[in-house]
């Protein structure tokens, strides 16, 4: 975080997306220029994944306590997931008082167990985002960008790259590209009527 704030310096927020953390973690985080730490309980945790849900429960805990925001999400969103599964889900997200909640959908990357399942449209993620906008009341992120999910109430969106593949995975020269960038994110938002 210290090396980011002095070759970038400005006024932004800067989140770190990591695995479990104590509150020793957090303070470290906090004191390098890190605002923000993304934590959250997935869709399908301890059944779809090898990690125990009381685990992500008390990082996210520990975050809601220390200096840092919490931000989390209803993530990775398949066909598979019911109303009722995202509904509960969300409702534990919303008793750690995150400081924003995202809609994420899930990339079936070739090779992986769900490589044949169809993924999620932008209806899907966007009418999920007008939901967490209902009833947490807070910020909203759309991952990956999302013009309807903006009209529909999402309020942020998170441009990356990384060793997480995107919706580029099929095309070997482009994984971790979302292609998206900064300029194009910022039309979407100024197309759906936002002020920046």
């Amino acid at each position: 975080g210290k090396e980011i704030r002095e070759k970038i310096p400005g006024k932004y927020g800067l989140g770190v997306n990591t695995g479990e953390l104590s509150a020793e973690d957090l303070k470290a985080l906090h004191e390098s220029g890190f605002n923000s730490a993304y934590h959250t309980l997935h869709l399908g945790e301890g059944i779809d994944t090898i990690f125990k849900p009381m685990f992500r429960l008390r990082t996210m805990s520990n975050i809601r306590d220390s200096d840092l925001n919490l931000t989390c999400g209803i993530d990775p969103i398949g066909i598979e997931h019911t109303d009722e599964e995202i509904a509960s889900t969300l409702m534990i997200l919303r008793d750690y008082e995150p400081m924003s909640i995202c809609s994420m959908k899930r990339i079936n990357p070739k090779g992986t167990p769900v490589e044949s399942i169809p993924e999620v449209d932008a209806t899907r993620v966007a009418q999920i985002a007008a939901v967490i906008r209902f009833a947490s009341g807070g910020n909203v992120a759309s991952v990956p960008p999302n013009k309807k999910a903006i009209e529909w109430g999402a309020n942020s969106t998170t441009i990356g790259t990384g060793s997480n593949p995107r919706d580029s995975v099929h095309d070997p020269s482009t994984i971790g590209d979302w292609r998206f960038d900064f300029e194009d994110v910022k039309q979407m938002f100024l197309d759906c009527g936002y002020d920046i």
